[in-house]
């Protein structure tokens, strides 16, 4: 009994094992939020009563301490009042934003809500790689 202690205190021992080589943190975190609103240009009535428009403009900001790539985003455009999602449209950019620095994107066609002002809402799902700046 005692060698079958002894033992198992020797192997608890041999597996409390530390290591000297720490793992590198990773690159500070980017925060890419949205600035402002989003604008439409190109719009015509369809004949189910919705807008559609060749292109949306908007901006975004990296309000982080850390750089951003390949930042993207979708468009989600709703009417109101009703909350009824009516079209979605992607947008990207591939270079690196650096913190605090605007970015100014552009998608389309998307579909919107009529009258074109007060007729429709958005959600601008964005996403992002933090990089090292």
């Amino acid at each position: 009994m005692r060698r079958l202690l002894l033992l198992a205190l020797v192997g608890l021992v041999a597996g409390c094992g530390g290591t000297d080589n720490p793992i590198a943190p990773g690159p500070a975190a980017a925060s890419v939020v949205a600035v402002g609103n989003v604008s439409t240009t190109g719009c015509f009535l369809a004949s189910n009563g919705d807008a559609k428009c060749a292109v949306f403009n908007g901006v975004v900001q990296n309000a982080g301490p850390g750089c951003a790539s390949n930042v993207r985003g979708v468009l989600l455009t709703y009417t109101a009042p009703g909350n009824v999602r009516i079209g979605s449209a992607e947008w990207k950019y591939v270079g690196i934003v650096r913190p605090n620095e605007q970015l100014a994107f552009s998608g389309g066609p998307v579909t919107v809500g009529v009258p074109l002002v007060g007729g429709w809402f958005y959600f601008n799902n964005i996403a992002w790689d933090s990089v090292a700046c």
